[in-house]
């Protein structure tokens, strides 16, 4: 809640837009100290319904939202990255086998440890800006910029410099 909207990674940025309508206050307490669950995280909605014919039909929830909460709850982060399917696709396959990122992946999903000791020694490096951090059909983001997997990075770097001439061109 300190950092603005633009800062924020994309899964957050979504839950900030949903919350921007309330005045409220946040703050951080320990599962520890959490003596009893709130009522409401047990007041889930119904994910199945009978009709009259009593066959079982699947209740999508989204049906229900309006189409200005759902723009809002999904970004696509691809959509504002400058770059060409195909090599997108390369990026989330080459994601898939990397070792680095696919160890990355549950951190970020699950959530970081407080401190940077109590992360696995080759993923240390991502900690401190460890909230910018976000995955996104398989390709994982820090803002609005992609993770090249180690695979790729010298051919990214190769296509990055190809029109640069050099210091006599």
């Amino acid at each position: 809640m300190k950092k603005t909207l633009l800062s924020a990674p994309k899964r957050l940025q979504r839950m900030l837009l949903r919350l921007q309508k309330f005045a409220l206050e946040v703050s951080h307490r320990k599962g520890t100290e959490m003596h009893m669950a709130g009522p409401l995280s047990r007041a889930y909605l119904p994910l199945v319904k009978q009709d009259t014919v009593d066959t079982q039909e699947v209740w999508n929830v989204a049906d229900a939202r309006s189409p200005t909460e759902v723009e809002t709850e999904y970004i696509d982060i691809a959509e504002s990255v400058p770059i060409r399917k195909l090599t997108l696709q390369e990026i989330k396959i080459a994601t898939e086998v990397d070792a680095e990122l696919q160890a990355l992946a549950p951190i970020i999903t699950q959530g970081w440890p407080e401190r940077s000791a109590d992360v696995p020694s080759h993923l240390q490096v991502y900690f401190p800006f460890s909230e910018e951090l976000s995955i996104q059909d398989g390709v994982v983001f820090k803002g609005e910029r992609i993770i090249v997997p180690s695979s790729l990075r010298q051919c990214m770097m190769d296509k990055v410099h190809a029109s640069h001439l050099g210091i006599q061109g």
